[in-house]
């Protein structure tokens, strides 16, 4: 555990900050028992079962991550139906899922590994918000001759 403090200590050197460890915590993931070792008396150690917040999100050792993924997808459902309120031409539909809604994924795959399901219903609201209501998949087709 010194040889992490210590890590941790050129690290902060390194790049000229300093951690605040009475706002850290450390997530314990051994069966054995917490170590008393803890560079400021303020320091804990979460145990299985505990959980604290980063970047908003509950983490810890078993925590449910269906609430996360339910989380994601209201999100982004309710930015689209506030965008597509806005009737916003093609090109602003696109900057809105390039900018807001990618934001908001970005910022939940800080924390948490996106479900592939999750991310298969987000995929599929971004298409209908893009191409204004349409489900169905779009077919491409290959074109003869050349096009205006």
């Amino acid at each position: 555990m010194d040889r992490l403090q210590s890590a941790m200590n050129e690290f902060c050197r390194g790049l000229g900050a300093k951690i605040n460890w009475n706002k850290s915590v450390g997530i314990w993931i051994s069966n054995k028992p917490v170590v008393n070792w803890a560079p400021d008396p303020n320091f804990r150690w979460l145990r299985r079962g505990e959980a604290t917040r980063y970047l908003g999100f509950k983490i810890g050792m078993d925590i449910d991550r269906s609430e996360h993924y339910n989380l994601l997808v209201d999100k982004i459902k309710a930015k689209l139906i506030w965008w597509n309120a806005r009737k916003l031409s093609f090109a602003g539909k696109i900057v809105i899922a390039n900018q807001v809604l990618m934001a908001t994924i970005w910022h939940t795959a800080a924390c948490w590994i996106i479900a592939p399901k999750s991310m298969k219903v987000i995929k599929r609201l971004i298409r209908i918000f893009l191409w204004g209501g349409i489900e169905e998949k779009m077919h491409v087709q290959r074109l003869h001759g050349p096009c205006l």
